[in-house]
């Protein structure tokens, strides 16, 4: 486990996104959005709880598909930009 100054970055190659059935609740993946912490050009950030431990994260949702596509100057696309913020 990191500790509060390090920080680990996981990322999903696929994401379900889906209602709870039990509950009606927005899930991603294993994870229950509780709010949109804050949107910009290339993502929005959501807080989440992960609903098997109940530990909060902060995920930031991009279409990397659509990033790589966008150029951001010196040689760089949108999606390295995110890459090099995370």
């Amino acid at each position: 486990m990191p500790s509060r100054r390090e920080s680990s970055v996981k990322t999903a190659n696929k994401v379900c996104r889906f209602k709870n059935k039990k509950d009606g609740q927005n899930m991603i993946n294993q994870y229950i959005v509780e709010k949109v912490l804050g949107k910009g050009s290339f993502a929005t950030v959501k807080l989440c709880k992960d609903s098997k431990s109940g530990i909060q994260y902060a995920i930031k949702i991009m279409n990397k598909k659509e990033l790589k596509k966008k150029s951001a100057g010196n040689g760089k696309n949108a999606y390295d930009c995110v890459l090099e913020e995370l």
